[in-house]
């Protein structure tokens, strides 16, 4: 039998409840308390919910918060569905706030992601960092698509034990024997991050590492890099602010097409490879026949097109086979074709590798900033895919303009979601005009509990109600949900 309290208001009850010793202290995070000062630990877990749609190119599964995407990372990265969720199409449809949220990477070498991720220009952002072996918003990919995602991670220091690497968009692409090709498009990341690693680590702006395996190709189209980042390693680095490891066979070539870095990037280490596009760019060795048609290049050959960096790139290494390049670090044996990148006038190049590698040519920064000059010289779409900013800088027409949204609660028959604020919840239920319970839950900037796991008993006819405040401290709420009548 519910506890009947004698409060007729919600209003009273907040006013009586405050001033109570049980608010001086804070809770922490994953705990309820409710009016009787007694504590019913939360699941450590968000509640997953059931994705919606059917995984196909007209019904992909739709992605509209993070909770949606670390379930799809739960059934991509069990090795019973990957030939299901693995495979499938998903669209995001709404930008995904990871704060407070760790976010789990789609794909494992075991289940690896081969399907089609579709991000719709929406951002994934205020990431952390997390120390596992291949991080990035795709874990590890064979083929298949990532297009129009955006990801944003925290301005923040990472000292990592078990990461080797890390990409911003995708972290390992192993092209696949028996399928097609692995595409990144009109993807972008940012963040000043700073990794510290106790061995070698391989960073990359867009993705990580690709390897000769397989036969497929890889195609990276219109992705542009803002991310800084510092590293510190006890060992190798291979880092570039596009990517940091193209190391493929004529079997599974890479090609990467307007592609642009604008952030900056220092390594100290006791070797490395280094660029402001690529880190290693490597290939095997080609004939005469590979490499040009009618002095065309061929689709399959190893090559960089159009890619332009107007970023620093400093490195300090202790020695070994080292290599560091405004554009490209390591190209092999010449196995890469170069076809009209650029980097800036601007642009510094400090290195203590005892060789340094210029690939493109130099152009002014005022030139590297005109949207007609790129359009023309580098064939940069400004009417469908990019866009040039006042200051120069360019962008990807199909990224969200805006992404934070004003403090929201939701309630459902099971659930209470609230979004965007960090802050004390308190959930209400009333059978009439009478307070049956109310509790508070700390909350992240995304958070949905089922009333099971706050301890709430919903009737048919019960009326919930819920609160956000900034501390519970403050009679004054940020954001109340809609009264919710239970059915």
């Amino acid at each position: 039998m519910k506890n009947r309290a004698l409060n007729s208001t919600l209003s009273i009850v907040i006013a009586f409840l405050l001033t109570f010793s049980c608010f001086a202290a804070p809770v922490p995070a994953g705990n309820v308390t409710d009016t009787n000062e007694t504590e019913n630990t939360a699941s450590d877990s968000f509640s997953q919910p059931e994705l919606s749609g059917s995984g196909t190119e007209t019904d992909p599964y739709i992605i509209d918060s993070p909770l949606a995407f670390l379930k799809a990372a739960s059934l991509i990265n069990d090795n019973v569905n990957k030939n299901t969720y693995g495979k499938a199409v998903y669209s995001i449809t709404a930008c995904l706030n990871f704060d407070g949220i760790d976010l789990v990477p789609w794909g494992t070498s075991g289940a690896p992601f081969n399907g089609v991720l579709y991000g719709n220009g929406h951002k994934l952002y205020n990431i952390a960092l997390v120390d596992t072996a291949h991080f990035g918003i795709v874990g590890y990919m064979e083929n298949g698509k990532i297009d129009g995602v955006h990801a944003q991670y925290k301005d923040a220091e990472y000292s990592v034990t078990e990461m080797t690497n890390f990409g911003g968009i995708a972290a390992i692409v192993i092209p696949s024997a028996t399928t097609p090709n692995a595409y990144i498009t009109q993807c972008s990341v940012k963040g000043d991050i700073t990794i510290d690693s106790n061995m070698g680590i391989e960073v990359g702006g867009i993705y990580s590492k690709s390897a000769k395996e397989g036969d497929s190709e890889i195609y990276v189209r219109d992705c542009v890099s803002y991310m800084n980042l510092d590293l510190t390693a006890d060992g190798v680095v291979y880092a570039g602010l596009v990517v940091a490891h193209a190391e493929c066979s004529s079997d599974n070539p890479f090609s990467f097409s307007r592609c642009v870095s604008y952030g900056d990037i220092a390594v100290t280490a006791r070797s490395g490879k280094i660029g402001g596009i690529a880190g290693v760019a490597n290939g095997e060795e080609q004939s005469w026949s590979d490499w040009v048609s009618f002095g065309a290049l061929e689709a399959e050959i190893n090559h960089l097109e159009n890619c332009v960096t107007l970023s620093d790139v400093t490195v300090n290494v202790a020695g070994g086979d080292s290599f560091a390049g405004k554009i490209v670090g390591h190209d092999g044996n010449n196995t890469t074709v170069f076809y009209n990148c650029a980097y800036s006038s601007a642009v510094v190049l400090t290195s203590n590798c005892g060789a340094g590698n210029v690939h493109g040519n130099s152009h002014t920064e005022a030139n590297l900033k005109d949207a007609s000059y790129m359009a023309s010289k580098f064939g940069f779409d400004f009417t469908n895919t990019w866009t040039m900013g006042e200051d120069g800088v360019m962008s990807l027409k199909n990224s969200c303009s805006d992404c934070v949204t004003a403090p929201y609660i939701l309630l459902t028959d099971s659930t209470v979601t609230v979004n965007g604020f960090k802050g004390e919840l308190a959930v209400s239920v009333f059978s009439g005009l009478v307070l049956e319970k109310i509790v508070f839950v700390p909350v992240t900037s995304y958070s949905s509990l089922s009333y099971g796991e706050l301890g709430l008993a919903v009737d048919k006819g019960d009326t919930v109600k819920a609160f956000l405040f900034e501390e519970k401290s403050t009679l004054k709420p940020i954001t109340q949900s809609q009264t919710f009548v239970a059915e």
